[in-house]
């Protein structure tokens, strides 16, 4: 059984010491749209929600893989999110509707073939491993321990960017540790709560969350920069499921819709640290 502790408050340059040597510190970070924080706490497995980028530009996407590259963390794993365009190709995003947006915003053509080619080349590094996870999953060993990890840049559909999809498709995985999803599950601790405090987030992640088909113990999201924040989940006993048990939600998102940096880490040490907001 994992022993699970988290802050939500501290100081991002003292963060808390570990419970024990033999704990997993998670640190999780989301929607860093191309910033490069320079106090992200050291730990063992680094993990990241999606929108690694601005607007999703090759050259934007090979400079943030360099920047987690450069971080200390052993083991990363990491996803993509809707401002990522130059990753999403596999269906025609890219060359039928993220081009025409960067033509817009003044952005060159992307080639995104080598984007994606240049994440999958970080995958073993000089600092360990990077796992770019794309509706898929890896398993990592960390201090004698496996954990199963499953990552999706799918979104339900908002502004038709990047991976979106109809709203009641989509995200169909069970039996895993870590799950890192680039949007929030809908209505789960108000983690997907825009401004006007209407819930945009999946409304199938959340239905196979409640009858418990998914119930990972660390879930890594971010996209609703306005709901950032944890929130520990209590699952009520299922028929396949005794004891119910509980689900850490993270949303991590770490840059204002300005882009202005807005300070935000999260470890989860079987400990698990979220750092203060940046102002």
């Amino acid at each position: 059984m994992v022993e699970t502790r988290y802050w939500d408050s501290y100081d991002a340059a003292s963060p808390p010491s570990r419970t024990s040597a033999s704990h997993v510190r998670f640190v999780v970070i989301s929607d860093t749209h191309s910033e490069e924080m320079n106090d992200v706490p050291d730990g063992d497995v680094l993990l990241h929600s999606g929108d690694l980028t601005k607007l999703g530009s090759d050259a934007e996407v090979r400079k943030q893989i360099d920047w987690l590259v450069s971080l200390p963390h052993p083991h990363k794993v990491i996803i993509a999110g809707n401002h990522d365009f130059a990753l999403d190709n596999s269906t025609g995003f890219y060359d039928r509707r993220g081009v025409k947006i960067h033509a817009k915003y003044g952005y060159p053509r992307s080639d995104t073939t080598a984007a994606l080619r240049y994440v999958r080349g970080k995958k073993e590094h000089g600092r360990g491993t990077l796992h770019y996870l794309e509706n898929e999953g890896v398993e990592i060993e960390v201090k004698g321990t496996m954990w199963k990890c499953w990552g999706s840049p799918a979104t339900p559909v908002f502004g038709h960017w990047a991976w979106n999809y109809e709203r009641g498709e989509e995200a169909k995985c069970t039996d895993i540790d870590i799950f890192l999803t680039h949007g929030p599950p809908h209505a789960l601790g108000g983690l997907d709560k825009i401004h006007n405090g209407v819930s945009v987030g999946c409304e199938e992640l959340a239905r196979l969350a409640h009858e418990g088909h998914l119930r990972p113990a660390l879930w890594a999201c971010g996209h609703i920069h306005e709901a950032r924040g944890v929130h520990e989940q209590q699952w009520p006993a299922t028929e396949g499921n005794g004891e119910g048990g509980s689900t850490l939600i993270v949303n991590s998102a770490m840059v204002e819709f300005d882009l202005k940096a807005a300070d935000g880490d999260h470890a989860e040490d079987s400990e698990l640290t979220v750092a203060p907001r940046r102002g």
